[in-house]
């Protein structure tokens, strides 16, 4: 299940601002609040990925079977949706999120821009774990189909920003994965910011596409995959010498073994 975050916070907003809401974050019913954001699209899949409460324990809330008692589940919950100043209120916690960790920008010109859009994943960096490390996997791969679509029908500069604010994700992902699940999400690490090198080329950032294919090749010799490597390493030449280059193709950009899987 894919996790749109901009949408999400949407829903947030939206249902946050409910009065019946309130008065369940008043009660601490989390069950509730789960019920009536499902109701608006925002399934208990999401929910986990972005609070890292284990979506097995979100039903049980839903449902009534367990209610939520400690100060750390509610504010797993605030701080991974990214819930308003008045909802956290009635959750009986700061209208303010404590402490932000560090997050990993794309170096350049073009992340000054993005600064805004990268708060919105804050909560879900933090809430990362190797025990939600799996459906984050799925829901970037959903999230990338996207991209390689979107740029086909739409060309380069429509996902430059999108692309972005996941970069930090799967950093991210790449460092809680443990045993056969980080060699998983480094794999795809490659694929995602190998192509993230050629959304920016493309879109004539020439900084940022650096950027991206440097941590492609972070994970490629991590990985100990000589293929990728050697791709890798040609990229970074081509990137170099983009000014004098040109004609590249849309069927050329991503060899077989690194596109989208099922792709």
């Amino acid at each position: 299940m894919a996790v749109d975050i901009p949408v999400v916070r949407e829903v947030v907003e939206r249902v946050f601002a409910r009065q019946d809401v309130l008065a369940a974050c008043k009660r601490g019913d989390l069950g509730a609040v789960i019920k009536v954001l499902g109701a608006n699209g925002v399934t208990q899949i999401q929910i986990s990925v972005l609070t890292g409460i284990p979506q097995g324990r979100l039903s049980e809330y839903k449902t009534r079977k367990r209610r939520p008692e400690d100060k750390s589940t509610f504010e797993k919950f605030a701080d991974g949706l990214g819930m308003p100043a008045v909802a956290r209120r009635a959750l009986g916690l700061d209208p303010e999120v404590a402490g932000s960790g560090p997050v990993d920008q794309v170096a350049g010109p073009s992340a000054d821009s993005a600064g805004a859009s990268l708060e919105g994943v804050r909560p879900l960096l933090r809430n990362l774990s190797k025990d939600n490390a799996v459906p984050v996997l799925s829901a970037l791969r959903q999230i990338h189909h996207g991209y390689v679509e979107a740029d086909r029908l739409m060309g380069s500069m429509c996902i430059t920003g999108p692309i972005q604010m996941q970069m930090p994700v799967v950093k991210r992902a790449c460092e809680v994965a443990r045993a056969a699940d980080r060699v998983e999400m480094l794999r795809f690490g490659c694929q995602f910011t190998e192509f993230g090198g050629w959304v920016f080329q493309d879109a004539g950032d020439l900084v940022s596409a650096m950027y991206c294919t440097d941590r492609a090749l972070d994970y490629a010799l991590e990985l100990g995959d000589q293929r990728i490597i050697a791709y890798t390493l040609m990229r970074k030449a081509m990137i170099s010498s983009a000014c004098s280059t040109v004609g590249w193709t849309d069927g050329g950009r991503i060899l077989p073994w690194l596109a989208c899987e099922g792709g």
